[in-house]
């Protein structure tokens, strides 16, 4: 009895400290899983397509940036020169209103195919770049944020 009770005494304590780690490691992970910030630059799928948002940002500087302006709201530098007004991306009631496959196809064919304003060009050289044009969608979406 005497040479039973340590050994008794230490598996209670083994299983003790395997349970707090156990439970420490799962209280970690999901700290680091809720409270890492998720970088808006990392690829996202979407239709099959994986998104390169890092090129649909470069891409939005060059060619939309003009007439939507840096924050989305339609008030880039030619935008006081436009009638009708570029559309305001970060305007929460018309991201409602389209749909993901309406953004890329706008993008792609331009305001005219689209029944919109004849002056958003079409960016056809896309539709060989769909990482690019998924990414262009998701920079669109990031300014209802």
């Amino acid at each position: 009895m005497e040479g039973e009770r340590p050994e008794r005494f230490l598996r209670i304590l083994l299983n003790a400290l395997m349970l707090w780690a156990g439970v420490g490691l799962t209280v970690w992970l999901v700290f680091l899983i809720v409270f890492t910030p998720h970088d808006q630059d990392t690829p996202i799928r979407h239709g099959g397509v994986q998104a390169d948002v890092v090129k649909a940002k470069e891409f939005f500087a060059q060619r939309c940036v003009p007439c939507h302006g840096n924050t989305g709201h339609g008030d880039g530098p030619n935008a006081a020169l436009l009638t009708p007004k570029p559309r305001q991306f970060a305007d929460a009631s018309w991201q409602a209103s389209v749909t993901d496959e309406q953004i890329e196809a706008t993008i792609r064919l331009g305001g005219q195919a689209m029944g919109k304003s004849s002056v958003m060009p079409a960016a056809s050289d896309l539709a060989a770049q769909p990482q690019i044009l998924a990414g262009l969608r998701v920079v669109v979406r990031d300014f209802k944020r």
